[in-house]
């Protein structure tokens, strides 16, 4: 019964990560209140932000540039309080994001986003992926950002 009951658990926190790319990629940020703590923190290979109101606001930043952003998941692991998410990401840059001006260019990548848990809720957020790849297809040199 106890395995049941870790596997029934898992599959939550697999949800719960899954559920954040849909609230975030419909714009409605303002439901991630459900799923993610407060205080969380989130870290990529070009940003750092503590709370998840400075979260929504990087959200935003990356709706606005890439609006129609789109992920497609390969694989979604949970374990203990973490989850692990592998996917790829899509979108068309097509508003101003760190200082890079619109290209019209799509873009397109793999990355790994690890989730912490805490009582239910995302308490931690790492993102990685290949940063030099993105901004190849932008055409910008990151060496001048």
């Amino acid at each position: 019964m106890a395995r049941t009951n870790e596997n029934r658990n898992q599959r939550s926190q697999q949800k719960r990560s899954g559920k954040t790319f849909k609230l975030i990629s419909s714009d409605n940020l303002d439901a991630l209140d459900d799923v993610m703590d407060e205080d969380m923190t989130f870290s990529d290979p070009l940003t750092e932000v503590e709370g998840l109101d400075d979260y929504k606001d990087l959200m935003r930043g990356r709706l606005s540039a890439l609006p129609d952003t789109d992920a497609e998941f390969h694989e979604i692991v949970a374990e203990d309080d973490v989850v692990v998410v592998h996917f790829t990401y899509r979108g068309t840059h097509e508003g101003e994001y760190k200082g890079i001006e619109p290209t019209g260019n799509k873009v397109e990548g793999t990355a790994v986003m690890i989730d912490r848990l805490k009582d239910g809720k995302i308490v931690e957020r790492t993102e990685e992926f290949d940063t030099l790849s993105w901004f190849q297809q932008l055409g910008v040199n990151p060496a001048e950002i």
